[in-house]
């Protein structure tokens, strides 16, 4: 009877707790839209980055014209040279879902001409 307590105590608790570990949907960017930062917020990706509190099975949410732009993700030396010519992943649908599936850090940036050196991008660790 009282391993039947206990299970039902431990059953309880981890019912309670799921709410945390529920997995997070994030708006890159937050407020703003995937694009180039505006000279007054050059920083906003960087920050935003820093903000965030994202875990193993979050998720990053692009939004953008998907004429104008799109979002990929990329290698630390691609990400540090700005080479985007040979994404790791190309989203480009303007309403763009990436799930972090593996641990370790993460490297976004915009694939149009010159956006990333302009700060259009950011990375997660």
């Amino acid at each position: 009877m009282a391993t039947l307590a206990a299970l039902a105590l431990l059953l309880c608790i981890s019912m309670t707790s799921m709410d945390g570990c529920a997995a997070a949907q994030y708006k890159v960017g937050g407020l703003d839209a995937w694009g180039v930062p505006p000279s007054s917020k050059p920083d906003v990706y960087v920050r935003w980055a820093k903000s965030v509190p994202v875990k193993l099975g979050d998720a990053l949410f692009f939004l953008y014209p998907p004429s104008q732009d799109s979002a990929v993700q990329l290698t630390a030396k691609a990400f540090a040279a700005c080479d985007v010519s040979d994404p790791l992943l190309k989203l480009e649908d303007g309403n763009s879902v990436f799930n972090l599936t593996k641990p370790g850090r993460a490297y976004f940036s915009s694939a149009a001409s010159g956006r990333c050196r302009k700060g259009q991008k950011f990375k997660l660790r």
